[in-house]
């Protein structure tokens, strides 16, 4: 990758966290609670990864919770909820950027940065560093693309993505026609196959991984129980 390529860890601030906790699981798993525990015992700030908590107004759908941390009678206030209208774009390189930045903000230095989502790609996104090509959305190429999906089948565009960049074979996840048209819209953008675009960058600081363990059982009960509450909280009027 030459030097002019993306690099999410250039800036001016380079006081990064020495560490970061990044909280992962499945929906109902009780990442948020775990997180806001893990918070207020270390003293941290909590960031959402979260790709659907962002939208303004869609809280029942997506049961959006406060990630505000109370400790010693102060409030460390959270990122990543509602940050934009639902018929406006945020991509995984906005919220890296954005992301990267509240992790380096002077009035959070010393406190743990705790990552919970969510969103493997965007969690990805932060403490793998992906090198992520900075397209703008090609809304007209995109209604295209979409328009095939439904006529074609997701199937064509899958054998014109690997055509196109045989390297992205395992690397991309072919039955998501989001990721499916995404990568197609980079290399008609480009011009240039994705996998020659992409990579890691190795983050300047540590990572803990934690999930919280759960039966399935118990899961399965907490997600029917979670979409029964929904329908009772006004879902169906939200949507």
């Amino acid at each position: 990758m030459s030097e002019n390529d993306y690099n999410p860890f250039r800036g001016e601030n380079q006081d990064w966290p020495k560490l970061v906790v990044a909280v992962v699981g499945p929906t109902a798993s009780g990442k948020t609670n775990l997180a806001l525990a893990i918070a207020r015992e270390v003293g941290g700030f909590l960031i959402s990864a979260d790709a659907r908590q962002i939208y303004k107004g869609m809280d029942i759908g997506t049961n959006k919770e406060s990630i505000d941390v109370k400790r010693n009678g102060e409030v460390v206030p959270g990122f990543g909820l509602d940050l934009v209208k639902p018929n406006e774009s945020y991509t995984v390189q906005q919220f890296q950027r954005d992301a990267l930045q509240e992790l380096r903000k002077p009035e959070l230095q010393g406190l743990v940065p705790i990552l919970v989502g969510g969103t493997g790609l965007w969690v990805s996104a932060v403490i793998d560093g992906l090198n992520i090509p900075a397209v703008a959305p090609n809304e007209s190429l995109r209604t295209e693309l979409e328009t095939r999906v439904e006529r074609e089948g997701l199937e064509s565009l899958v054998v014109e993505l690997f055509t196109k960049d045989p390297n992205l074979k395992g690397e991309i996840d072919q039955e998501n026609p989001r990721r499916v048209i995404r990568a197609l819209e980079i290399i008609q953008e480009t011009g240039r196959p994705l996998s020659e675009q992409t990579g890691k960058t190795k983050p300047p600081f540590d990572t803990l991984l934690l999930m919280p363990k759960i039966e399935r059982e118990v899961l399965d009960e907490r997600i029917h129980a979670r979409v029964m509450n929904m329908v009772h909280e006004g879902l169906v009027q939200e949507v």
